[in-house]
């Protein structure tokens, strides 16, 4: 049986949601590129717009999360006022662009050492993958969080990576929870669904599963044309162990702009913002409730 997870609500011009009811045994991880985060609150070019700090504190302490898995994190040290009660673990490095992962756990939670480790940066322009070994419910779970090559171009590079992303998950403990940015575009005349087949493929061969979204997009992207109109993708995914007997049941909900708009495309002007997708990011925060976290062998 999956976990149920609370409602939201718009309140007072900020889309917040209710803490969870957290049932015996329950975790919640939160997984979420932020778009170029610097702590700046106004624009440092276009891929990094500047970000509403009231409104991003507002939905981190709303989502009431034991862990927190970020993504495109340009200045770590700035999440530090936006989590208090946190301890914050960071990549050694972030690519060609700085964008640095980041897991944020509460200071209550037992956990190993992170390490950054360099299997699917195969050039020095190319991202890290964060690991650490978190304590939810009295249990040891290996969380790994990536942030792979992006666009239909880089889709070669994507599947290049895939092959040591693999290699290392074998090697951790389980259950295994692995999250972040994908990037699964597809390749230029491809399609995004063949894409994520392919990944889901690869990762079940090491007894990775897919935890399927509630609703079919996870970020919002302008094209080409840049003329206000987002369309949704699907680029953020949640891996754990294959659903069985022993394994914990997972229900992974998009939450802000995805969850407000159903997935619906969005016209966000000056006029008419969408201000999660303006001011917070491009992405939408996948809310990752875990019941029955059972150990697995």
């Amino acid at each position: 049986m999956l976990l149920g997870l609370g409602t939201w609500a718009a309140v007072g011009g900020h889309a917040l949601w209710q803490r969870r009811c957290a049932a015996p045994g329950s975790v919640r991880v939160v997984s979420w590129n932020l778009r170029n985060f610097s702590g700046a609150t106004t624009p440092t070019s276009r891929h990094a717009p500047g970000h509403d700090l009231v409104r991003l504190a507002d939905h981190l302490a709303a989502f009431d999360a034991d862990v927190f898995c970020l993504q495109e994190v340009l200045t770590p040290s700035a999440l530090g006022p936006l989590l208090p009660g946190y301890t914050l673990e960071a990549s050694g490095d972030g690519g060609a662009h700085g964008q640095q992962l980041v897991i944020a756990r509460r200071a209550s939670l037992g956990a190993g050492l992170p390490f950054t480790d360099r299997c699917t940066a195969l050039n020095p322009g190319l991202r890290p993958t964060l690991v650490q070994s978190v304590s939810l419910d009295g249990r040891r779970w290996s969380v790994v969080v990536v942030h792979l090559k992006a666009t239909p171009a880089g889709h070669a590079t994507r599947q290049a990576q895939h092959k040591p992303l693999v290699q290392m998950l074998e090697g951790l403990p389980r259950p295994r929870l692995v999250v972040g940015d994908f990037n699964t575009t597809g390749a230029r005349g491809g399609s995004p669904a063949s894409e994520i087949t392919s990944l889901c493929e690869t990762l079940a061969a090491i007894g990775l599963h897919r935890a399927r979204p509630t609703l079919p997009c996870t970020a919002y992207w302008e094209g080409s044309r840049f003329d206000r109109f987002a369309e949704p993708s699907v680029l953020d995914h949640v891996f754990t162990e294959r659903a069985g007997p022993t394994a914990p049941a997972v229900q992974v909900a998009p939450g802000l702009h995805c969850a407000r708009n159903r997935c619906a495309p969005i016209t966000s002007t000056p006029a008419y913002p969408d201000l999660d997708l303006e001011r917070v990011s491009d992405h939408c925060p996948l809310l990752i409730d875990v019941l029955g976290a059972a150990a697995v062998s």
